[in-house]
C-alpha cells in the first residue's frame, strides 16, 4: 500500500513539473492521417482514446504533458523506459502495471503519431 502511495505521489510530482515544459507540435496533416492509420492497424485503442483513461492513458495533451524527446523515446523504446524512466514507471503503477507494447515503431511511425495526438488534442480543445 505505501508503495502505491508513493508511486502515485511520484507521479503527480513528475506531471506536474512537466505541465508547462512541453510545446504542442505544429499538425502535418499529412502525418496525422498516416498516425491515425497506425492508431487504428496497431491496436492502440484498445487502451487509449481521446477524452477518457482506458487502460492506458488519455491522450488529449499528451504532447504538451511531456517534452518532444520524452514523447518519442516512449513511444519508440517503452520498455527501456519503463525500466529506466522515473516518470514511466509512475504511470505505470497509476495504470495497475498495464505495460505499454513495444510496437516497434519506426521513426517515420512516431512522427506520425505524435502529429495524429495533437491533433485529436486540438479537435477536443475546441
Amino acid at each position: 500500500m505505501m508503495t502505491r502511495i508513493l508511486s502515485l505521489a511520484a507521479f503527480a510530482v513528475f506531471a506536474f513539473a512537466s505541465i508547462g515544459t512541453a510545446q504542442a507540435v505544429p499538425v502535418d496533416a499529412n502525418l496525422a492521417k498516416r498516425g491515425k492509420a497506425l492508431f487504428g492497424n496497431r491496436g492502440c485503442a484498445g487502451c487509449h482514446t481521446f477524452g477518457k483513461k482506458l487502460a492506458g492513458p488519455d491522450l488529449v495533451g499528451a504532447n504538451e504533458r511531456r517534452d518532444a524527446e520524452w514523447m518519442r523515446n516512449w513511444l519508440k523504446n517503452p520498455d527501456q523506459m519503463l525500466a529506466t524512466d522515473s516518470v514511466a514507471k509512475a504511470m505505470l503503477a497509476e495504470f495497475q502495471n498495464v505495460k505499454m507494447p513495444n510496437m516497434k515503431l519506426s521513426d517515420a511511425d512516431v512522427e506520425a503519431l505524435v502529429h495524429y495526438m495533437q491533433q485529436e488534442t486540438e479537435k477536443k480543445k475546441k
